[in-house]
């Protein structure tokens, strides 16, 4: 009994902290030629898979075993896919094949095992790089130039002539002197002043999101030391901390709906209605928004410049981003790119910007047919998050994949987690966000109905406030942080986890707009931090 509780306390330890009982050495994950010593002898790089098996199909060796072990682990790296760079010279290229096949056949017979190398992709320096921009590249580059021409006589026409007339009423609008002057006007509105909250939570999610894309990037490369990265996931604590990433998003989902169901309520309460006119206006407005924003990073992600700013031994990862923008750009034009083979993307990262503008139309609808047919908006929005915990549901228990996106050393594959179906069904859908955009409306309608009817402070409800607003995203962070075999299960944190993640951020940001933050409160929102952020964010 003893020993039982003695074992049971040291593998609690062993979870909280990092212990390595693996003394057993294995195959290197990851090896790669010098590339730059490969290109400055005018080499060619190669993209190695390095296949696994046991020698002579001899299941019983120590090692083998042990890699069996470490594939059936979530928290480990794949230990019989093996990913090389090797340097070939351009006189081999014709023979690379028979190369690796005579350089990998006995390479890990002290292992007891056997590989199997193919090149996945070879390249030589500045070879996919065109050395003439095509017409769009110039077209872009001429539009950036004339646009930041406007700009600066704009701004210095401003300062020469201090009369106002036709002309210094339309300039005025692209001077940065004016356009600062705006910014440092104070903002009186009730909403801004209430909502600052909402700045500070944007910010704190900007720099997790900026951390997110370092650490993972990371995790599709080739490592130095993928140990490193595997005890962080043995590791409860940290594993439960970087499981925040994939529900960072949830947060802007949140705050989108928060503030438009704000803007809706205003309309119906000033005009008494909702007209189809009001909708278009809404909708049409917020597609004019986005769309210059839209076209530059068309403009860049299909640019030959781009390979410029990039490795070229990851040039088949950047090719794949610039091709989609050739061929798919219009789809980003009308936010379908999530739609119709969501692994063709047009710059991966805006898929949040389709999925938001199609929740955003949803919801504008729904507040529509509501106030139109006397329909009460709750159960609407009941409707709608059960149409998505269905279709979640379904597509989950009718595909084999491992239901709601997480990025964990097993699944990693250099890169190719944006095509993944964890990504394409579990991550980018709408009906994956709809809950949470749903919740976001919820809130929005609280907050503008206690402006009216005061909700009461005792010290019980700041408790339970505090409690919510950590409690709940730790929560749905620790669940999420396991992977279960059970599918029933997995469809449960599926469906129900991100909801639950953006409750406790709606909460923490209600209550900080009506009193309930305490102490909290007057450190929301640091304007410095804030507008730094924002611009590193945007960089």
């Amino acid at each position: 009994m003893m020993s039982t509780t003695y074992s049971f306390i040291f593998s609690f330890v062993c979870t909280l902290i990092l212990c390595d009982a693996n003394s057993i050495s294995l195959p290197k994950l990851y090896e790669m030629d010098d590339p730059e010593e490969c290109a400055d002898r005018n080499g060619i790089f190669c993209k190695v898979d390095v296949i696994l098996s046991p020698y002579n199909y001899s299941q019983d060796s120590a090692i083998w075993i042990k890699i069996q072990e470490f594939n059936k682990d979530y928290r480990y790296f794949q230990r019989n896919k093996l990913k090389h760079g090797r340097c070939f010279y351009k006189e081999q290229a014709e023979s690379i094949e028979d190369i690796l096949s005579n350089n990998y056949a006995t390479r890990y017979l002290n292992y007891s095992l056997v590989a199997k190398a193919n090149y996945t992709s070879c390249f030589e320096k500045d070879q996919l790089i065109l050395n003439e921009l095509d017409k769009w590249d110039i077209i872009s580059i001429s539009f950036g130039i004339l646009y930041g021409s406007f700009v600066i006589i704009s701004t210095i026409y401003m300062v020469v002539y201090k009369y106002e007339n036709k002309i210094t009423k339309t300039l005025n609008i692209f001077s940065l002197i004016s356009s600062w002057k705006e910014l440092q006007k104070p903002i009186k509105n009730e909403d801004f002043q209430s909502l600052k909250s909402i700045q500070g939570i944007r910010t704190v999610t900007m720099m997790f999101i900026i951390s997110a894309h370092a650490f993972y990037g990371n995790m599709f490369l080739f490592l130095k030391n993928p140990e490193f990265l595997e005890n962080i996931y043995l590791n409860l604590i940290l594993r439960v901390a970087v499981t925040v990433y994939p529900f960072l998003v949830q947060t802007f989902f949140l705050i989108s709906a928060w503030l438009l169901s704000v803007q809706l309520i205003k309309i119906i309460r000033d005009h008494k209605e909702l007209t189809l006119r009001h909708v278009m206006i809404i909708l049409v407005s917020r597609y004019f928004r986005l769309m210059p924003l839209i076209l530059i990073s068309i403009a860049v992600h299909r640019s030959n410049l781009a390979y410029d700013f990039i490795s070229y031994v990851n040039q088949d990862i950047l090719k794949r981003e610039v091709d989609n923008c050739r061929f798919f750009w219009w789809k980003n034009l009308i936010f379908i790119q999530t739609f119709f083979e969501p692994t063709n993307i047009c710059s991966s990262v805006t898929w949040y910007v389709a999925t938001d503008y199609q929740l955003y139309t949803i919801t504008v609808f729904l507040f529509y047919v509501s106030h139109k047919l006397k329909i009460e908006r709750r159960f609407l929005m009941i409707f709608l998050v059960i149409v998505s915990v269905i279709i979640q549901s379904a597509v989950i228990s009718s595909t084999e994949f491992l239901g709601i996106m997480r990025l964990f050393p097993k699944t990693a594959n250099l890169g190719d987690e944006l095509v993944s179906k964890a990504f394409t069904l579990s991550y980018i859908p709408i009906w994956c966000n709809a809950a949470t955009y749903m919740l976001g409306v919820m809130f929005g309608s609280i907050y503008s109905w206690q402006r009216e009817e005061k909700i009461s402070h005792d010290n019980l409800k700041k408790i339970v406030w505090f409690c919510s607003f950590f409690g709940l995203p730790i929560f749905a962070m620790f669940v999420t942080s396991f992977m279960y075999e059970i599918r029933w299960f997995e469809i449960l944190v599926s469906v129900f986890a991100r909801p639950i993640f953006s409750a406790g951020i709606g909460i923490g940001i209600l209550g900080m707009a009506t009193g309930y933050g305490g102490q909290i409160y007057p450190h929301r929102l640091l304007p410095i931090f804030c507008t730094g952020c924002t611009n590193l964010h945007d960089i």
